[in-house]
């Protein structure tokens, strides 16, 4: 805690995110069993490795779902596309997962990638990795956009969804569709190309996270909203379909029929609805279990939902540098990590319930949050991080 004048003080405090403790991992719903051509649902479930408080990230990519434990482990369980479900696949030396709706590659800390699949020789300097079926992209260290790959289920795409537009730089996170891509910037712009839904909505500034998934996109903007787009068929996709409960959102992931976002105080909220069979026929609205709180991570498959969860919510240091009142304010620099978001805090007393001011998107680099007009009394500020 540092005294900033006279009556102000800084919490260098602490925040909610997964990248340095290690949390408890619950699954629920369905996936789609394909092996050896025989076709039914089965209850998601956990692998015996899995339990306890060793997981440090999750992911979902369609009917499999993929943790990282503190050990650098990645598990991977599910259909596997129908080779030996009931076989969890084991990567090993991994820094960070691959978001998008394929479990694989898996980025490493040496910034390289490891899995099964094509990966373009030479490629290094990675930072992210986002995957599809029959496509992966690469975000790198100088914010540029690598893809490979061209068809889905041998049929070619267009436009491609490889087909990186022209210019697209300053990227701090990217999301990989079955048929088309998202890009954030790190000014809060978002840039979407391959077979994109069509009518994204205007007020797509300031937006701080990208999800996409079939023919669907998802974005969650600094002040905690959520905007989605595309067929209306697909879990109601739209402004007005969206929850009334979906209000200081921190974080979003995204179904085959459903939408998944988590809460700043720990809560999930999910919305659409799951199957339970090939054809469709079979229906279950999608649902959060019963007391799930604390929750610090979310991700979405098909059918099925993963969290990440504390038995309180757990800190994570974030270093802050030249804490700054001025006439014009308070401000305080942060080291960020690109494409977390971060957001700062404040409460004017004890036992208050802490405000938050709009998120930011790290880029890597320094950044720079703000409070425009601080009272004259003492207040209390933290820097949270998902």
């Amino acid at each position: 805690m540092k005294r900033l004048l006279p009556g102000i003080l800084l919490l260098s405090l602490f925040t909610f995110a997964t990248s340095s403790s290690a949390g408890q991992l619950i699954a629920w719903g369905w996936y789609l069993e394909s092996t050896f051509g025989a076709e039914g649902s089965r209850q998601m479930w956990l692998p015996s490795t899995l339990t306890g408080t060793n997981v440090i990230a999750i992911a979902a990519a369609q009917d499999d779902a993929v943790a990282l434990t503190s050990d650098g482990n990645v598990t991977i369980w599910g259909d596997h596309m129908g080779v030996n479900p009931n076989a969890p696949i084991v990567l090993t030396n991994v820094a960070a997962l691959a978001t998008g709706i394929s479990p694989f590659p898996a980025l490493r800390s040496d910034g390289t990638l490891v899995g099964s699949g094509y990966i373009p020789p030479g490629l290094s300097n990675v930072v992210a990795v986002s995957s599809a079926p029959e496509y992966d992209l690469a975000l790198k260290s100088d914010g540029t956009v690598v893809a490979w790959g061209l068809t889905y289920l041998g049929v070619p795409y267009t436009p491609s969804p490889t087909n990186v537009p022209p210019g697209l730089s300053n990227v701090v996170s990217i999301w990989a569709g079955v048929s088309h891509c998202l890009a954030l910037e790190a000014d809060g712009s978002v840039t979407t190309w391959g077979k994109a839904p069509t009518n994204p909505p205007p007020d797509l500034a300031d937006s701080v996270a990208v999800r996409c998934g079939f023919n669907r996109s998802m974005v969650l903007k600094s002040d905690g909203t959520v905007r989605t787009w595309g067929p209306p068929y697909l879990y109601l996709s739209g402004p007005t379909n969206i929850p009334a409960t979906l209000i200081n959102v921190v974080g979003i992931a995204d179904g085959a029929y459903h939408g998944l976002a988590l809460r700043g105080d720990g809560i999930p909220i999910a919305w659409g609805s799951y199957l339970k069979d090939y054809l469709g026929n079979i229906r279950v609205p999608a649902f959060i279990p019963t007391n799930l709180n604390h929750v610090v991570a979310i991700a979405a498959g098909n059918d099925f939902d993963l969290a990440l969860v504390a038995d309180d919510p757990f800190p994570v240091c974030v270093e802050l540098f030249n804490p700054t009142m001025e006439t014009n304010g308070f401000s305080v620099t942060v080291q960020t990590e690109r494409g977390k978001v971060y957001r700062l805090e404040h409460v004017d007393g004890f036992n208050q319930t802490w405000a938050a001011h709009p998120m930011a998107v790290g880029s890597g680099g320094p950044m720079v949050l703000t409070d425009p007009s601080p009272p004259l009394t003492q207040r209390f500020y933290r820097v949270s991080r998902w």
